[in-house]
């Protein structure tokens, strides 16, 4: 093989061009004072050549990291870039079609609890995921409002069907989750979540507990929210005041006894306003804005979807909580509600 011969543009050394050659084992390099003769040993030379085309191979076909998926596009079973390259990802999905008929339907038979918990999350992050891949994005809330919609029915739908059957045989709490003659609650908890950031499971818990499972909803106020400009028909309320409470507010109080597991609280008999709503949505979206535009209970937003650190902060001041409610078993009584019926699968 003949040596390859350069001469380097611009470069001159006493008015000489420099040139440069180079051959399998040497290099030399020539100007005007004469040339430089370089030799080394081929087979390290063919060895740091192959190290480097293989070194180069490795890095352009490293192995797809999990965290990639979210950016890739799924059509016809493959996984494609913004440019079009294909990537292989492996991931337990399926189709689409296939999700549309989950296999394994649980029905009224009562599985242990923590198979209905595994195959009910399994099956909802599958179905997040799709919907992420297919839209290209990372959130669930940048997916279009329609896409969102829909996910949101299928997570309700197959929380309906796998996980409060389960849960419990009692027809009144049954409706309430299910009945959706007025409001699809499940749904519409799910997507002021991913608008609010609230947790779903916090919304429904506190729906239910205000409302006795829907048997006590006045004027579609799911949360009894109050009125304060006192403009709709008043109601008896109980209210956990302190001594200091009572004395600042005894011009609404009805009558109050001490509350023996918290001698420093009395139950006081209060009349008080509700806000009335057109619709039931109304009252879960005002909800959602109570909490998020209200400044004393912007610590919440702090504590991401755990619900058990957001019933606690919902709770009486004395607890340590902002006074979302006086009840000093608030946290206690809305933990319950979301861990006997697996709320906090809904949350994400």
């Amino acid at each position: 093989m003949k040596d390859i011969r350069v001469t380097l543009p611009i470069v001159k050394q006493e008015g000489m061009p420099v040139r440069i050659r180079f051959g399998l084992d040497h290099f030399a390099w020539e100007t005007a004072k004469g040339m430089v003769y370089y030799t080394f040993n081929k087979w390290l030379m063919a060895s740091t050549i192959i190290l480097t085309f293989a070194l180069v191979y490795m890095i352009k076909h490293k192995p797809e990291e999990i965290t990639r998926v979210y950016n890739l596009i799924h059509k016809d079973g493959k996984f494609s870039d913004a440019s079009g390259k294909v990537h292989e990802v492996e991931f337990p999905i399926q189709s689409f079609s296939e999700m549309q008929n989950v296999e394994g339907k649980q029905g009224h038979e009562a599985k242990p609890t923590s198979a209905v918990r595994s195959s009910f999350m399994e099956e909802k992050h599958q179905l997040i995921y799709r919907y992420k891949t297919s839209f290209e994005v990372n959130r669930t809330e940048q997916l279009p409002i329609e896409a969102l919609l829909q996910l949101n029915k299928e997570i309700s739908a197959l929380y309906l069907e796998k996980v409060l059957p389960t849960a419990t045989k009692d027809t009144k709490i049954l409706s309430f989750f299910s009945d959706n003659e007025s409001i699809y609650k499940i749904e519409t908890a799910l997507m002021e979540q991913a608008k609010y950031h609230i947790p779903a499971s916090i919304k429904l818990a506190s729906a239910a507990l205000a409302t006795n499972y829907g048997q006590e909803v006045f004027n579609n106020n799911y949360f009894n929210i109050r009125d304060k400009e006192n403009k709709n028909t008043e109601r008896i309320a109980t209210e956990y005041l302190t001594k200091e409470q009572v004395i600042k507010y005894k011009k609404f109080i009805i009558s109050h006894e001490p509350v023996r597991a918290e001698p420093s609280l009395f139950a006081c008999k209060i009349r008080q306003t509700f806000k009335e709503y057109y619709s039931p949505w109304a009252s879960f979206r005002d909800h959602s804005l109570y909490l998020t535009k209200n400044r004393r209970f912007a610590p919440l937003f702090t504590l991401g979807n755990s619900y058990k650190k957001w019933a606690a902060k919902l709770g009486n001041p004395l607890k340590g909580g902002l006074g979302y409610s006086t009840d000093p078993n608030y946290k206690i009584a809305i933990v319950q509600i979301i861990e006997k019926f697996h709320l906090d699968l809904l949350d994400h």
